[in-house]
């Protein structure tokens, strides 16, 4: 490759701040744009994103540079990977940028999910505020590393920002493997809003890189291809290596591939002070500490500056000129300095930076509690430490504090990681618990069942089979939730054991009926008599009921609903909605209403009652964006994608069943899978694409602990791939000529789905199920909790009866169904296509 040569000596310099702007035209106009509109009061938010280092922080500068020029007031922020700050620290940042007073965090109480709601709502309170005053541009960069607090308070700020004047611009980083699901939902909910533009930065082109190279590299005739090549048009890496090589005058084949390369070369290239502080500096963070660094070299801040001035020249540091605080230019580089440190100097040097910041702000300091925490567990380097310990329990009680239960769950893990096997004391148990809690608030509930369990069987273990600690492990089990999370089988059985000697012993009432719905609960997995289970959350709930206690009784309404879960019990379970509902605003928590809601929903949806479920719909959906409970809000997507399907709204339903899918993992249920092809398939059936799926759904009905309910539906999708001698198979290998004599929670839409099965195929007997189908005229097949409504029931009467040459008898469902449902957009094919075939006069399928 020929030698590369800038003109002038700050033409590298020039290069990093403007060339980010050449080639983004169309992303300017767009940010430019949302500029505009803000003196109009009409709100706006801007989602740049795309990979590290494509030129997203560079592009929201040139935002802020042009909101300045047009006398906008700006306010800069950045979220910090992992445990780098505190909960709300971006938001912090726009506060203290605004002259504003950063709200704090009242008590949790018995509430912490709508205590947090408040305190997010009191910080985008404060922001609209400010606007009101003077036009305002908010940067928030680096989303994907938001706490989930955090990314609340973008969401509150997006949804209310309606004749405001006031922009928002955030990036967000892609491409970096496994994506965090908060970050994704948050995204997906800002799609939603109809004024929210993304904005995809691309990797630069081969001509644009030419273009650059024309520009500030003198026209010295560098292949723009090859460095397009080397740098698959990534700006940053671009960058790097025209400048590393400035003044070479030769670049070959030596030329690093890679920013990690880059970095290391112009790290070994700086003084041997400079390289020793640089490479603590990298452990500390992105935002160099000066007093740290100072007291773990015992140094004067001063001699820290004057040592830290290199690595500003060589563009690996930065000083913010307004603040006088240092930073890594990137955090990349940053992550390439680390990885150069070996493990057992690591531990080391977090050492160092751990006893540093407890001399400087004291080991109790609570604004470095987090950053004492990190440096401990690193120090102990997977061995166990009394120090690591407390720092880390006492950081995640902080971030419990200021409502950042994720933040608290992962402090309360490395905790548990580092304490020591021979503690003797109630410690683990206890973290155990903190932990159950904290991962259940972040909405991980396979997580919190496996940390009960965990509890559970160390308390007995330590205990016996009747102490109070067992009593209080085991009592966790009666949560309020839409599902019930399944646990490993041995799991299971020592839970089912505990609570059984439990409530064989003389206990309060509170405790008894908490341990009835527990045990209600866990026999829904452990192979239990139904009649025992429903006997046992119905005695729960007249426990509750006799104490008037409105959050026991509304939290054994919860066990109840999902103790019956089945056909015959329908009517109970909307009487049991009913009363919870009725105990709204006397002291009901809100995540019960969410839950007791999202339970009343598919009751109402297959009795046909289509418009009291969609204000259900909103309602709830509503409440858990508010209260920002991760595994409510995935319900909540999950219902919605269900409504997207019955209101043809297509596009969005696709959308949603991915950010669902996001949303389910990071709450821990492990049949994510399932849940994504069944809502596929009904996006599938919508478009005639069921057959598409035939492999998957076939795959899932085998395989999956749920795949009976979804057995009838693979059978479908066989006959509309054109197999029906596969279809015919499955049927008799899984024994659909017939269904289960004990109806179970998907026994009405197995039934319906049987029916089309039946209708196509005359397998299995179309006689047995129009006479099975007839109880459910009127009504739609819903599958679980909203999980899938694939339509009008009177459709498959319809076609069986053709089926059996019954006309005037499918001739009258078919009125049923369009006198119930024409007017449901997403049941008009359907209609059509029976109307079609009664019209026609067709044989079968």
């Amino acid at each position: 490759m020929p030698a590369i040569a800038l003109t002038g000596a700050g033409a590298a310099s020039t290069l990093a701040q403007v060339s980010a702007i050449r080639g983004r035209e169309a992303e300017i106009a767009v940010l430019t744009e949302a500029l505009d509109l803000v003196e109009s009061g009409r709100r706006a938010v801007v989602l740049i994103e795309g990979e590290a280092g494509i030129g997203k922080t560079r592009l929201a500068e040139a935002t802020r540079d042009l909101a300045e020029a047009q006398g906008i007031r700006t306010a800069w922020s950045s979220a910090m990977r992992d445990l780098a700050a505190p909960p709300l620290w971006p938001w912090e940042q726009v506060l203290r940028t605004l002259g504003l007073p950063a709200p704090t965090a009242e008590q949790a109480g018995d509430d912490p999910a709508a205590a947090r709601f408040r305190l997010c709502q009191r910080i985008a309170d404060a922001i609209l505020d400010a606007c009101r005053q003077q036009p305002l541009l908010i940067v928030l960069d680096d989303m994907q590393w938001a706490d989930a607090p955090s990314l609340h308070v973008l969401r509150l700020l997006a949804a209310q920002l309606n004749r405001h004047r006031c922009v928002v611009v955030t990036t967000r980083r892609t491409g970096e493997g496994p994506i965090d699901p908060a970050v994704e939902a948050t995204a997906a909910a800002l799609d939603r809003e109809h004024t929210v533009r993304r904005v995809p930065i691309p990797p630069l082109t081969v001509d644009q890189v030419g273009d650059l190279l024309d520009r500030y590299a003198g026209g010295t005739g560098a292949d723009p291809a090859a460095l397009h090549r080397r740098t698959g048009g990534n700006l940053f890496y671009l960058v790097e290596l025209v400048r590393f090589y400035l003044g070479r005058t030769a670049v070959g084949d030596e030329v690093p591939s890679s920013v990690q390369a880059v970095v290391e070369q112009r790290y070994d290239q700086l003084p041997r002070d400079t390289r020793t502080v640089l490479r603590l500096a990298a452990l500390g963070g992105a935002r160099l500490d000066l007093r740290v660094l100072a007291q773990a070299q015992q140094l004067d801040p001063g001699a820290v500056v004057e040592t830290l001035e290199p690595a500003q020249r060589s563009g690996l540091l930065v000083l913010e000129q307004e603040t006088l605080r240092w930073r890594f230019a990137h955090d990349i580089a940053r992550q390439a300095l680390v990885s150069r440190i070996g493990p057992s100097e690591r531990a080391r040097l977090h050492g160092v930076l751990a006893e540093a910041i407890a001399r400087v702000y004291g080991a109790d300091s609570a604004d470095h509690l987090d950053d004492l925490a990190q440096h401990l567990f690193h120090t102990a380097h997977g061995t166990t430490s009394e120090a690591a310990f407390l720092a880390c329990s006492a950081a995640a009680d902080q971030a419990r504090a200021w409502l950042a239960p994720d933040r608290a769950a992962r402090h309360r893990e490395r905790a548990l990681a580092v304490l020591p096997t021979g503690d003797r004391t109630d410690r683990r148990y206890r973290t155990l618990l903190a932990l159950s809690e904290e991962r259940g608030l972040a909405g991980d509930n396979g997580g919190s069942a496996a940390a009960i369990a965990d509890a559970l069987a160390l308390a007995r273990a330590t205990h016996g089979d009747v102490h109070e600690s067992v009593l209080e492990a085991a009592g966790r089990f009666a949560g309020v939730t839409l599902w019930t999370w399944e646990l490993p089988a041995p799991t299971e059985a020592m839970v089912i054991t505990a609570l059984r000697t439990l409530l064989a012993t003389e206990l309060p009432a509170a405790e008894r009926a908490t341990l009835l719905g527990a045990l209600a609960q866990r026999l829904t997995f452990g192979g239990a008599d139904r009649a025992e289970v429903e006997r046992l959350a119905r005695q729960g709930v007249d426990v509750a009921r006799e104490l008037g206690d409105t959050a026991l009784l509304g939290q054994a309404l919860n066990n109840y609903l999902r103790a019956t879960w089945y056909a015959e019990r329908e009517q109970d379970r909307l009487a049991a909605t009913e009363e919870a509902l009725s105990l709204v605003g006397r002291g009901l928590p809100a995540t019960t209403e969410i839950f007791t809601r999202m339970h009343r929903m598919p009751i109402l949806l297959h009795r046909g009652r289509v418009e009291e479920c969609e204000r259900e719909l909103a309602v709830s959906t509503e409440l858990a964006r508010s209260v920002g409970i991760p595994e409510a809000e995935a319900h909540a997507t999950y219902q919605q994608i269900t409504r997207a399907l019955i209101f043809a709204d297509w596009a969005n339903a696709g959308e949603m069943i991915d950010a669902a899918y996001h949303q389910f993992e990071r709450a821990g249920f492990s049949h994510v899978d399932w849940c994504r092809v069944i809502q596929s398939s009904g996006l599938a059936r919508a478009s005639g694409r069921l057959g598409e799926l035939a492999p998957e759904l076939v795959e899932i009905a085998e395989t999956n602990v749920y795949g009976v309910p979804v057995r009838p539906t693979a059978v479908l999708a066989l006959l509309e791939a054109g197999d029906p001698d596969s279809a015919r198979q499955l049927v008799k290998r899984w024994g659909l000529e017939r269904l289960p004599d004990a109806p179970g929670w998907s026994s009405d839409f197995m039934a319906a789905e049987l029916g089309e099965v039946a209708a196509r195929l005359g397998s299995p007997d179309p006689a047995y199920l129009y006479e099975r189908l007839l109880s459910q005229r009127g009504m739609l097949a819903v599958l679980g909790t909203l999980m899938l409504c694939t339509g009008p029931v009177d459709l498959t009467l319809a076609r069986l009866a053709h089926r059996l040459g019954r006309s005037r008898p499918a001739r009258q469902h078919l009125a049923d169904a369009v006198r119930r449902y024409a007017h449901v957009p997403g049941f008009r094919y359907a209609i059509d296509s029976v109307a079609t075939m009664l019209a026609a006069g067709e044989g079968t399928p």
